[in-house]
């Protein structure tokens, strides 16, 4: 019967912690929602950021505008005038950028953002308009337009061009085709909200052809472009010519490459990075020379090459990252003091358990409140010392020993480092961590070899030599 109650009590004290260690669940859900709510919140002050100094940009897009006329005689002798455009990108584009970072602050928010001097240069051929079905229209070079992307007019700090050798003037025109290139987003986006905030509604500069530039198919006509833009995360170009140069370098020591191309030359160092795409039309879905009638046209989607420059993980990240671990940690906690008292055979109380299990999520708060002013190192060390200390002082009280408090202190720094461990080591991390629990189950392994539900019973005693 003594036995009953002792394997019946050995099962409720692990129903008891097993039934803790999920309660202890909605505190640690309610620290990752408030880690989303402060995520949101920085976000918002991003965009406010944005909206004032600069979005995403999208450039690269430069078209040469040709209109085409012909007269239409009809049987009764009216006369008629049929309109097109002949539009054409460049045969060659080159696009070098110098991205500068810097942050902006919004309260206790830090954000990043760049400006870019930039420079393009390029020609155009012109192109065969008998190849392109208007045979017998006439090209009115005096209409004869370009069409130039540089980003946003509102986050423009100056800019010139030259067409054909000569000063061109630019100014901001609405024009359908321009404000209808779609970039084409990849399957897997840096942001899951990811829009193209600048596509759709950046109004392009306009510069009249000068009349000095080559008038006849197959004719070269060169350009070259200077501006600098102001903007916010990502710097991206629309490689729309037949062959594309893009060369970006930066201070920003994390940058991420993104977009339908990867660079073909990239170089990361402790001063920033510089990287190179080098594109061909084959790779666009877009015609290099096509005829319109001039009507609002639809969304033409381009693939693009892009660059971000953001925090690729904050400390909102590596704060949710970390909680997400909560269970585990306290698990292996439950499980020392668990060990710790039937070695003593002197049981914990039950309120003792869940205070230490509250002060282990603790320790999550501590570190989301502390990453907003100090970073996410400095904080998760600070509130590592701040709750083991806490722990170590609480179960000197508890186990009336020093050794054995300091020696759970230990345990539970060591618990703190293997899970920093594995949030630093981004592409080790799945090694690392199946690693580092088979070690620990290995040394719970060897503590555990002697426990038994009752005390052994004693063998019974020789007598004469005779069993």
């Amino acid at each position: 019967m003594v036995d009953l109650f002792q394997r019946l009590g050995g099962f409720l004290r692990l129903g008891f912690l097993a039934v803790l260690l999920l309660l202890l669940l909605i505190p640690v859900q309610m620290v990752r929602s408030l880690v989303s709510e402060r995520q949101s919140r920085a976000e918002s002050a991003n965009r406010e950021v944005a909206s004032k100094w600069g979005e995403e940009q999208f450039v690269g897009a430069f078209r040469l505008d040709i209109p085409m006329e012909r007269q239409i005689t009809d049987s009764k002798g009216n006369v008629t005038v049929e309109r097109r455009i002949v539009h054409a990108w460049p045969d060659s584009l080159g696009v070098d950028a110098d991205l500068a970072p810097s942050w902006k602050y919004r309260g206790m928010h830090r954000i990043p953002v760049w400006k870019a001097d930039q420079k393009f240069s390029g020609h155009w051929t012109v192109p065969d308009f008998d190849k392109l079905g208007l045979g017998g229209f006439s090209p009115q070079w005096s209409k004869a337009r370009v069409q130039a992307s540089l980003g946003l007019p509102r986050n423009l700090e100056g800019f010139s061009m030259t067409l054909a050798g000569l000063p061109a003037t630019l100014t901001a025109q609405s024009d359908p085709i321009q404000q209808n290139l779609v970039p084409t987003q990849p399957s897997t986006s840096p942001s899951q909200e990811w829009q193209p905030s600048s596509a759709g509604k950046s109004l392009p500069l306009q510069a009249v052809l000068p009349p000095q530039a080559a008038q006849t198919t197959g004719a070269r006509i060169d350009f070259a472009v200077q501006s600098s833009v102001r903007g916010n995360d990502a710097y991206n170009v629309f490689p729309l010519a037949r062959a594309t140069t893009i060369q970006v370098r930066s201070g920003w020591k994390d940058p991420r490459f993104w977009g339908a191309f990867l660079p073909s030359e990239s170089r990361l160092g402790t001063d920033g990075f510089s990287s190179r795409w080098d594109v061909s039309s084959i790779n666009l879905s877009a015609p290099m020379a096509f005829a319109s009638a001039g009507e609002r046209s639809q969304n033409l989607e381009v693939p693009f090459a892009a660059v971000h420059i953001r925090q690729q993980v904050d400390a909102y990240d590596s704060t949710d990252r970390a909680v997400k671990y909560a269970i585990l940690f306290i698990g292996l906690m439950f499980a020392a003091f668990f060990l710790l008292e039937t070695s003593l055979a002197s049981p914990m109380h039950p309120i003792q358990y869940a205070l230490v299990g509250l002060e282990c999520v603790m320790f999550y708060l501590l570190t989301l409140s502390f990453s907003e002013h100090f970073g996410f190192d400095l904080a998760y060390l600070a509130a590592s010392i701040l709750t083991t200390g806490a722990v170590v002082a609480y179960m000197r009280s508890v186990l009336d020993s020093w050794l054995r408090s300091l020696a759970l202190g230990v345990g539970m720094a060591l618990l703190h480092g293997f899970v920093w461990t594995l949030l630093k080591a981004e592409d080790l991390s799945l090694v690392l961590g199946s690693s580092g629990l088979f070690a620990i189950l290995a040394v719970l392994l060897w503590f555990t070899r002697r426990l038994r539900w009752t005390s052994p019973v004693p063998k019974p005693q020789m007598e004469d030599g005779i069993g």
